[in-house]
């Protein structure tokens, strides 16, 4: 039985279903390889949160199946390997980035045909599980930047040729950080004076990309204004919202959420209701792009365990497409179908306990 398994939960002899690789795309172990102890630890410090075993046993490994991932992990590691690569070179010279991004168009081709497929099937599902850590943070912020910018994109209708544009913008729109020098974009301890200098980040890769590329406007707008905000508080302009240019209110949306609800070095995550609630209140990002957000990327992902009105507590158990904070529960041996069940109607998640 082909199974997905939490990289916590894997065992010494355990056979890999799927050949691992570490951050440089070498082959880490080939498919159908046993793990031992050092591989399973390696595989953790990569950041891995689960892989495919070929489960010999007579029952699931999990209690409560993963769902499949939107990209596997080789796709992410294989994205993040050229990102990573395309900040280090252009770093040192910024026309460098024009030779990258043939390659990144390829990456967003393929984030944008699956995720038009699982929308055309009307199972179209975000839920976070990537390979992020504080070392390498910019990278998959970078991809699911993009991930959700190309959602958002797809959700409100456009065609595949506008998607696929303004979710580049997506993929790119931090990497300008890396030419502010002094690795700011890794500091913890940021001073108010290199938070300024670091806001000069979207106008540096905006001016770097109409110079060595013949990007869409889509792109390079979604890139220049991804910190404006529709009240007009954002930078590095201060615009509203109908001056900003659609790619860059999307990206600027997908940007924020990402950064709320996962790592990064400037703040703490909360969790995806809080950031729901937070984006849907505060007025500074499109009304029109938080409802495509919230018909597809999850708010709880699945094995979370939460606090139910009554006093209950459930685990996660199945997402559902378009009704975000509505799932199925496991709650006392018993299964909570929050979305279809009239009768559980009154019935809401009170909290995510951690």
């Amino acid at each position: 039985m082909r199974e997905y398994v939490r990289t916590k939960n894997l065992r010494e002899g355990d056979v890999t279903s799927e050949t691992l690789y570490n951050e440089k795309m070498q082959v880490l172990l080939r498919a159908g390889n046993k793990l031992n102890i050092r591989a399973i630890e390696t595989i953790r410090k990569l950041g891995y949160k689960g892989i495919y075993i070929e489960n010999q046993e007579s029952c699931r490994r999990e209690e409560i199946p993963l769902p499949q991932p939107l990209l596997n992990n080789e796709m992410m590691l294989r994205m993040a390997a050229r990102l990573k690569k395309m900040v280090e070179r252009a770093s040192v010279d910024g026309s460098q980035i024009s030779g990258f991004i043939h390659m990144l168009e390829d990456d967003v081709e393929d984030i944008v045909a699956i995720i038009r497929d699982r929308a055309n099937r009307q199972e179209l599902l975000y839920e976070m599980y990537d390979m992020r850590m504080a070392s390498n943070w910019l990278y998959y912020h970078s991809i699911a930047t993009c991930i959700l910018s190309a959602g958002i994109a797809v959700m409100l209708g456009f065609t595949d040729e506008k998607v696929r544009s303004i979710a580049l913008g997506g993929m790119l729109h931090d990497i300008g950080k890396v030419f502010l020098g002094d690795d700011l974009y890794e500091k913890t301890d940021i001073t108010e004076d290199e938070r300024q200098h670091l806001r000069e980040h979207p106008e540096q890769m905006f001016r770097l990309l109409q110079r060595v590329t013949t990007l869409p406007i889509d792109t390079t707008y979604a890139v220049w204004q991804h910190h404006e905000k529709c009240d007009g508080s954002g930078y590095p302009l201060g615009i509203a919202k109908d001056k900003i240019y659609m790619s860059a209110q999307i990206v600027a949306l997908a940007n924020v959420y990402d950064n709320m609800t996962n790592i990064t070095p400037y703040q703490d995550p909360m969790t995806g209701a809080e950031a729901y609630e937070y984006l849907a209140g505060c007025g500074q990002y499109s009304v029109e792009c938080v409802q495509a957000l919230r018909s597809f990327a999850s708010i709880y992902n699945v094995g979370t365990k939460v606090l139910l009105s009554d006093g209950r507590i459930a685990v996660v158990l199945k997402n559902v497409p378009g009704i975000p904070e509505r799932p199925y529960l496991l709650c006392e041996g018993k299964v909570l179908r929050m979305a279809y069940d009239y009768q559980l109607m009154a019935l809401v998640i009170a909290d995510e306990i951690s």
